[in-house]
């Protein structure tokens, strides 16, 4: 272990997907460090670049396999003394026996339990290294509130409205709070809060290192509120690098250093969007008084259901309710089987320009009818936010009541 490292770093070497996400994530929440690889070839330049304290290494991998692998370590000066668990689906004496000889110096059969993965790796750090930083400074848990915020179709006003509850609950509550743009094809965040673009949520899956302060790099502090913000891809096109995975990787991190987290899905239900949800405290499902919102909504609920997603959490924000040939509020609420949360007007010129400036319009004109609406709906969120916490038992869905 190097002398200016405060935190074990593990070099995990594992091409699949789902073991990966696995011991990934055990070691995360753990508080280590972690670099990812996929093949043989790959993780011997990082071994040899980051020298890690300790290697975790899949029997079969691409290229060249594991025990293949741990001989190259083992033969490497530089690292040749580095600690190896060899996770293996092979869990015969003779495959045990192969990893120890390749120079393993523990051996892991699949399928295996996070407790146990943690017992394997605190041990040969211990044996290693003695007791000092085998178990990580973690920072004391909090749980945070995630609120996600989806449209049944674009242009339905969702950005505006949660950017404003951002800054809203910020100033109210004197909280931490964190805004993810996971709109990552179109998202809009950055140009509502005039936030340059200069880093977005690419970096931190680029990263060798998966880390708390990786994702922390990554975001950038609105200025005139302290709002934090995760931006989307710049382009489009990249997008496509951002799993499932990720999201909830980033979520988890969140939601431990944040009180309120605060998500901008996709209109779209792909996998990325469903992890958010599923995360989410509650869902403001944001529509306009028109039949074709209304429709896609109920299409939404449908969806909430059969994924077994309790439809208590979603909560009916309409927006643009003053409209004069709109459809009325009691028949939406008949039409979706949910009362209405809250209800916005259009806000006319100043919040269309307060957009167009990149400046929310509960900054530029607090005393606005719209700016007022969001900070009532903020005040019932912080409130009730309070009491639960005071009562104990974990953060639950919010009652409007």
């Amino acid at each position: 272990m190097t002398a200016e490292r405060t935190v074990p770093l593990i070099l995990i070497v594992e091409d699949d997907p789902a073991s990966a996400k696995l011991i990934r994530w055990t070691l995360v929440q753990e508080g280590y460090n972690v670099i990812m690889s996929e093949s043989g070839p790959d993780a011997h330049e990082k071994a040899i670049q980051y020298e890690p304290d300790l290697v975790i290494i899949d029997v079969m991998l691409k290229g060249i396999d594991g025990l293949t692998l741990t001989r190259q370590i083992r033969s490497t000066p530089s690292i040749m003394r580095v600690p190896i668990l060899i996770v293996s689906a092979k869990a015969d004496i003779s495959d045990k026996v192969a990893g120890f000889e390749a120079g393993a110096d523990d051996y892991l059969a699949k399928p295996f339990s996070p407790e146990e993965l943690l017992l394997r790796v605190k041990a040969l750090l211990a044996r290693v290294y003695g007791t000092r930083m085998v178990e990580p400074d973690k920072q004391p848990e909090k749980e945070g509130r995630v609120i996600c915020f989806f449209g049944p179709k674009g242009g339905v006003g969702k950005t505006t409205l949660l950017v404003n509850l951002a800054i809203a609950l910020r100033e109210q509550s004197g909280q931490s709070v964190v805004v993810m743009d996971a709109d990552f094809y179109f998202g809009t965040v950055g140009v509502h809060l005039n936030i340059p673009p200069t880093v977005s949520i690419i970096d931190i899956i680029q990263s060798p290192t998966f880390t708390p302060e990786t994702i922390e790099s990554a975001l950038i502090t609105h200025k005139q509120s302290g709002v934090r913000v995760l931006l989307n891809p710049f382009f489009p096109e990249q997008a496509e690098l951002v799993r499932p995975d990720h999201v909830q990787a980033i979520i988890t991190y969140l939601t431990t250093a944040y009180d309120y987290v605060l998500i901008d899905c996709q209109s779209s239900y792909d996998e990325r969007t469903l992890v958010a949800l599923e995360n989410a405290h509650d869902i403001m499902l944001v529509i306009t008084p028109e039949v074709g919102t209304i429709k896609n909504a109920s299409r939404f609920l449908e969806l909430v259901d059969k994924l077994e997603m309790p439809l208590e959490s979603v909560h009916l924000l309409l927006n643009r309710a003053d409209s004069n040939v709109g459809v009325q509020p009691r028949e939406i609420e008949r039409s979706l089987g949910k009362p209405i949360a809250f209800q916005f007007g259009s806000g006319g010129r100043p919040v269309a320009l307060s957009v167009n400036r990149g400046v929310p319009i509960v900054l530029d004109r607090p005393k606005h009818p719209f700016a007022q609406q969001i900070r009532r709906m903020a005040e019932k969120i912080i409130t009730q936010t309070v009491e639960q916490a005071t009562e104990g038992g974990g953060l639950r869905r919010l009652l409007w009541r």
